[in-house]
């Protein structure tokens, strides 16, 4: 990947590249991973998915930049921060343990993660079952 980026006169910047090429070449063969063109605002591709298939996206972005576009339009900010609080799940990484945020809660009112994952529940009884969403993931690179 590197000698393909100094080839096409890019740096390459090891920090920003993906764990696995070969990983990411397969999944997008698979038809599991979508890309965008590199000149397109990469969060209208995903958040736009998410809404059309009743789904979710797995990212730690706030979105802020995506929030101020919408306002730029005439959508109201309290309108497009509700939607992306209901629809946007944060993680972390234990190790190579991917987690999605226990406490995030699908639309629709079941406690869970994303994709049918199922949740921590805070009041006192057990996760409930998931109903079956698309999850947009987000390729992560970890340094």
């Amino acid at each position: 990947a590197r000698r393909r980026l100094a080839a096409a006169g890019r740096p390459a910047d090891v920090a920003k590249m993906p764990d696995s090429i070969a990983l990411l070449e397969d999944l997008a063969g698979q038809g599991k991973l979508v890309t965008t063109p590199a000149h397109d605002y990469d969060d209208s591709y995903a958040l736009q998915y998410a809404k059309l298939h009743s789904g979710v996206v797995v990212s730690n972005d706030r979105f802020a930049d995506y929030v101020d576009k919408c306002v730029a339009v005439g959508q109201r900010r309290k309108d497009v921060s509700a939607w992306l609080r209901a629809h946007v799940v944060s993680f972390a990484f234990f190790g190579d343990e991917f987690l999605p945020n226990p406490e995030f809660v699908m639309p629709g009112g079941a406690a869970a993660g994303p994709a049918g994952v199922r949740g921590a529940s805070c009041d006192g009884g057990s996760p409930s079952d998931v109903p079956q969403q698309r999850a947009v993931q987000r390729v992560v690179t970890r340094s």
